[in-house]
């Protein structure tokens, strides 16, 4: 098995909608430059069931359908749609499924100091009643997509304060509770809590399957900050998260995932695009000269 640099559909619309090319021409050149897969939202199929054979026209495959809910919250319990999206990434023969569950209420006087104590946050997770609805509906969730395919569930750590998985401890919190539950790995998310990437892919290394490949740009206000010097969106090898050395300790493990290209909020989507892939395929190329 290969590694696969894949890139967010939304980048590629993006692309599309700067440049005024055609969507088949923007995937033929990003193809040209390396992307092998597109990460496609499942309400975006919904909307237009041809995407699929659009993706596969211009050789390209789906690497990660994802999808949002409200778990925590009115969607508890409730795998109605979820239904549908497993269904879809089937349908697309996707390598993996990602949901971002929902948000809860009342994490955010919840301290860094507090975020980083493996107790504290077991202890309110335990109690929660939100994050316990959601717990539950994930174990419901992933127990579903092992009965029907092969087809791994992921979440992500996410930039939301009131996302309980925009904590290293709170993964981790969802992974030993959720048997079968696997982790996309955002690199950049973990500044927007104030943690280190790098401690927490330490900790969470062996729920890996995927990368979403994210970077940082430093920005002015963030000097006191312990890991974050800044959220600005840039292109991926542009910023400060030290990606190309994570993915070589996770390489050193035998990894063999996905290379998601992430960079929202960022103008110019197919230079960065392009500019990403190239930074992507150049840290895989270097790893076999690091080890000799």
């Amino acid at each position: 098995m290969e590694m696969t640099i894949s890139v967010f559909f939304d980048h590629v619309l993006q692309a599309v909608d700067e440049t005024k090319r055609p969507l088949q021409e923007i995937l033929q050149e990003i193809k040209n430059g390396g992307v092998q897969c597109v990460d496609v939202c499942f309400d975006h199929v919904l909307q237009d069931p041809q995407l699929p054979r659009t993706i596969a026209q211009a050789g390209l495959c789906i690497n990660n359908v994802y999808g949002f809910y409200d778990w925590g919250g009115e969607e508890a319990d409730d795998l109605t749609r979820f239904e549908k999206h497993l269904l879809c990434a089937q349908q697309c023969q996707a390598a993996s499924m990602l949901v971002v569950p929902g948000l809860v209420d009342g994490l955010e006087t919840f301290t860094k100091d507090q975020w980083l104590d493996e107790v504290a946050v077991e202890r309110l997770f335990s109690t929660h009643p939100q994050i316990g609805a959601m717990t539950r509906t994930l174990q419901q969730a992933a127990k579903r997509t092992s009965k029907a395919c092969k087809i791994p569930l992921c979440i992500e750590d996410f930039d939301q304060l009131q996302a309980p998985y925009a904590h290293m401890y709170g993964m981790l919190w969802f992974f030993r509770h959720v048997p079968q539950l696997q982790c996309l790995f955002d690199t950049g998310n973990f500044y927007y809590s104030d943690e280190s990437s790098v401690e927490a892919l330490t900790l969470l290394e062996s729920y890996v399957i995927g990368l979403h490949c994210k970077d940082r740009g430093t920005e002015n206000g963030y000097e006191t900050n312990r890991h974050c010097r800044g959220l600005r969106a840039v292109a991926v090898g542009d910023g400060y998260v030290p990606i190309a050395p994570m993915l070589h300790r996770l390489m050193d493990h035998g990894f063999a995932g996905s290379l998601s290209i992430e960079h929202y909020g960022l103008p110019g989507a197919l230079p960065a695009i392009l500019s990403s892939a190239a930074f992507l395929r150049d840290a895989i190329a270097s790893y076999g000269t690091r080890k000799k």
